[in-house]
């Protein structure tokens, strides 16, 4: 009797610390998330690429004849313009040798008008018999001699010339100059070595490689109209710069399964440079009444894509997506969102489809 009056008194003990735990349960808040509307827009369709700038004009200056070199004109590092005197290499040895070649002309010019003289005076007597056939044949073989020596005093002349002008380089066109190269005072050989560096960067050419399973695209819409290139630094991705695409390379490189591309685009505040890594995006059309959302609101499932849109009574839908091209921090939906759907872009880790939310921020679209 003892055991079952114990086993009531303990009864009533048990349901009330029962109670007392389902009393201390509380009812978690819904989560907070931030939310953005799904926008509609027209979107320009691109290829992404990776390329370098080129210089539009490069030149290595290099000396066509041997010297000292006496003087430097340029300043290294600033512009130059075409025609510029860059640097003088000793004359004085050309300007002899110019001096010798005229002084032969003039020597074979006085020979041949002799001749000639000589060629009139016994025209007549030949026929007189007073000179002989052969001695006149020898006369005119004389002037013609001297009239082919004054052809080759005058090609020595024009030689003397060109190399009397090789003494003074000029800039072919107008660029910047690199760093010197050779200090004056040194002996100048016409071995092919480098006096100087000139670029032209205004414009700049924009060289990148493109798969060959897009040359078919690219191709169809630059027969429809010129297509726009632009050019992304990566160190300062704000700056929109636009050119023109102006070549397609010839050929595919079938090692690589990639073809080459070249852009042009105007530089007038030389912020571009020859060499420089960029990205490139090359422009094929735009494509109206494009739904975008923000990437961040897309999450990964077992199956597949899907974001958590958010009904008018603060609940969570879950809502598998179909995806086409990312545009910045947008992406397009091509199936699953509409224009003016509000999606959650923070907060999506806890829900489950249906969840009560709060919305803690609306993101300014």
């Amino acid at each position: 009797m003892k055991k079952q009056s114990s086993l009531w008194v303990l009864i009533p003990l048990l349901l009330f610390c029962g109670c007392e735990k389902k009393k201390a349960v509380k009812k978690l808040p819904p989560p907070k998330v931030v939310v953005a509307k799904a926008k509609e827009e027209t979107v320009s369709k691109y290829v992404d690429a990776i390329g370098h700038l080129t210089a539009f004009n490069a030149v290595e200056i290099k000396s066509q004849v041997e010297g000292e070199l006496v003087k430097i004109h340029y300043t290294q590092g600033k512009d130059v313009k075409e025609g510029d005197l860059l640097v003088t290499i000793d004359p004085r040895p050309y300007e002899a040798a110019l001096a010798k070649a005229e002084a032969q002309l003039a020597e074979d010019l006085a020979s041949l008008n002799f001749a000639k003289d000589k060629v009139e005076r016994y025209k007549t007597l030949v026929k007189q018999n007073y000179v002989s056939q052969l001695d006149f044949d020898q006369y005119v073989t004389n002037m013609e001699v001297y009239e082919a020596q004054i052809m080759k005093d005058q090609a020595l002349i024009e030689e003397a010339k060109i190399n009397l002008g090789y003494c003074y380089i000029r800039a072919p066109f107008s660029g910047q100059c690199g760093k010197q190269l050779i200090d004056e005072g040194n002996l100048i050989t016409n071995d092919g070595r480098t006096l100087l560096t000139i670029n032209q960067l205004n414009p700049i050419y924009i060289d990148f490689t493109v798969s060959e399973r897009d040359l078919y695209l690219i191709q169809k819409y630059q027969k429809k109209e010129d297509l726009k290139v632009q050019v992304i630094l990566p160190d300062h991705p704000e700056e929109k710069l636009y050119g023109d695409l102006i070549v397609i390379n010839n050929q595919v490189d079938e090692k690589i399964g990639m073809v080459m591309l070249r852009g042009e685009i105007a530089n007038p505040e030389t912020i571009l440079w020859p060499g420089k890594f960029i990205r490139v995006k090359l422009h094929l059309y735009n494509q109206p009444n494009t739904v975008l959302v923000p990437v961040s609101a897309v999450n990964n499932g077992q199956k597949g894509k899907y974001v958590y849109t958010v009904n008018p009574q603060n609940q969570a839908t879950y809502q598998a997506v179909e995806l086409g091209e990312i545009f910045d921090d947008w992406v397009e939906v091509k199936k699953g969102v509409n224009e003016g759907d509000t999606v959650i872009v923070q907060g999506q880790i806890n829900l489950r489809p249906g969840s009560q939310v709060v919305i803690a921020k609306r993101k300014e679209q």
